[in-house]
């Protein structure tokens, strides 16, 4: 099985990145390979698509629904890496074996396709090969970001950043949709249960954000939630 890399090492990529942080961004985006290619599947929610340690042999583009990439510690506690909608790619892996778990959250549709297929396309196309190099650059150059930031940052300045990047990532500037429970959100953040549930409690009294349903956070003052997410305290 041929890993990622080894199609695109003949070209060198334009920013110097940490090369452990390259099982840190298991979700990259770029322009999908033609529908034909690949394969449609239907997971349920809490369904797993790939486990640690299982080779990485195919890639899966969510076009429905919302998945969770995961690392259990060895002490039993859960870390979420990231969550990813439609229009998201995962399971590119830098390597030949998969470095997290992914689980959806909710009922998702994905397209699968051979990661040995993108390879050969890459060695064909020096410009697949630049948009690819490019992506996962910018990926991972902002993973490298925000794990220098949420070092530095308060539990409720996390919260804003999260929940601006989620709304990011879904086109949006006036609320979220959440679909993943409060506690895939604490195991995100570092946080508990109860302090995010602290935390939506006071942005919510103090008139930044409305609780439109279970799932659905309205934005009322998106710059001030802006400042906290930049580190109001600094």
């Amino acid at each position: 099985m041929l890993a990622l890399h080894s199609s695109l090492d003949r070209l060198p990529p334009p920013v110097a990145v940490a090369p452990t942080l390259a099982r840190a961004i298991p979700s990259v985006r770029f322009a999908p390979l033609p529908a034909a290619v690949g394969q449609v599947m239907v997971l349920r929610e809490g369904q797993q698509l790939f486990n640690e340690g299982d080779r990485a042999e195919r890639y899966y583009q969510v076009t429905r629904g919302t998945l969770r990439t995961l690392r259990l510690l060895p002490d039993g506690r859960r870390q979420v890496v990231d969550f990813h909608g439609p229009g998201e790619t995962l399971g590119l892996s830098s390597g030949a074996l998969h470095g997290f778990d992914a689980e959806a959250v909710t009922d998702a549709t994905l397209v699968s396709h051979s990661l040995s297929g993108l390879v050969s396309r890459a060695e064909a196309s020096p410009a697949l090969t630049r948009q690819l190099l490019g992506t996962l650059t910018r990926e991972l150059a902002s993973a490298q970001e925000q794990l220098l930031l949420l070092g530095r940052k308060t539990a409720r300045e996390r919260l804003a950043s999260f929940l601006l990047a989620m709304a990011r990532k879904q086109g949006r500037e006036d609320g979220v949709e959440l679909p993943m429970k409060r506690g895939d959100i604490a195991d995100h953040l570092g946080l508990t249960v109860e302090t995010i549930s602290r935390l939506f409690a006071a942005l919510k009294r103090e008139g930044l954000i409305a609780l439109a349903s279970v799932t659905e956070v309205v934005f009322h003052d998106p710059e001030a939630l802006a400042a906290i997410g930049s580190c109001e305290a600094t």
